[in-house]
């Protein structure tokens, strides 16, 4: 299977988030019709990276995942990460420590509450996979505190 479908699926998303067809429309500056297009599960139209990225700038402003950048990461086998923007000290590293201990013991929920009755279905597998992303993520914004050398002088 392509990846078209998922990226479509995502793509909805991004539309959604952005005010439907006519307030992405606005967002893009293309027609209605193009959007409609790109929001039409038959039809194969998806928007290009430049508005895919505006589109995504929505998602960002509201403080949400932005679903065609990280649907395109996933599709890459990579996960989309939001990085820290101030230059933290050894409070924020603690802090981010304590938050990826608590999204791994997350992770360790998932799987033991799936695999109570001995298997893993998909929908178990989804959340699961979730929940390391979620992991992944807190990982790497831990190592972004970590790697910025202003952030370790002040440490």
């Amino acid at each position: 299977m392509t990846a078209a479908p998922r990226l479509k699926q995502a793509t909805r998303k991004a539309i959604g988030l952005a005010g439907g067809i006519e307030g992405a429309a606005a967002t893009v500056e293309k027609s209605t019709s193009q959007v409609g297009r790109w929001n039409a599960l038959a039809e194969s139209d998806l928007p290009t990276l430049g508005d895919a990225l505006m589109l995504d700038e929505i998602a960002v402003a509201h403080g949400r995942v932005p679903a065609i950048l990280a649907k395109y990461a996933s599709e890459l086998g990579h996960v989309c990460i939001r990085l820290p923007e101030a230059l933290p000290g050894a409070d924020a590293v603690t802090a981010a420590m304590i938050d990826c201990s608590a999204e791994f013991g997350d992770v360790a929920t998932a799987l033991r509450d799936a695999t109570a009755n001995g298997k893993i279905d998909a929908g178990e597998a989804e959340t699961i996979v979730q929940q390391i992303d979620e992991l992944f993520a807190s990982a790497a914004r831990m190592r972004a505190l970590l790697v910025k050398p202003a952030a370790v002088r002040s440490a």
